[in-house]
């Protein structure tokens, strides 16, 4: 039987349910009113996931103050997000970004 990984994550250690399965990502599908992102796969027992990371497109006009949460994921190339949800039951297939940082988006 296969050992859950554990990462340290902001001073907590969190079991992680899924790994990543490349160091890099793929181009995602496009989005609607987004800059573009990346999409990274994650993997437990066999089953693979894909995680697109988006940047809404108003985020690169710079015209304000950006969530430290989207420019690290800028800097990252999505990777700080999908980091955060390797935890999960279930992650999610898409997670946006933008001036104020995560943005709810409807299931497609």
């Amino acid at each position: 039987m296969r050992s859950e990984a554990a990462e340290t994550y902001d001073g907590l250690t969190t079991r992680l349910r899924w790994r990543i399965t490349d160091g890099l990502p793929e181009t995602p599908p496009p989005e609607p009113e987004t800059a573009g992102g990346w999409a990274w796969v994650v993997e437990r027992d066999r089953v693979y996931r894909s995680v697109s990371v988006y940047v809404s497109l108003d985020t690169l006009t710079l015209d304000g103050e950006v969530a430290q949460a989207t420019l690290d994921a800028i800097d990252s190339k999505g990777l700080s997000e999908v980091l955060r949800v390797l935890a999960l039951d279930e992650p999610p297939p898409r997670i946006f970004l933008g001036f104020a940082g995560r943005v709810p988006r409807a299931a497609a």
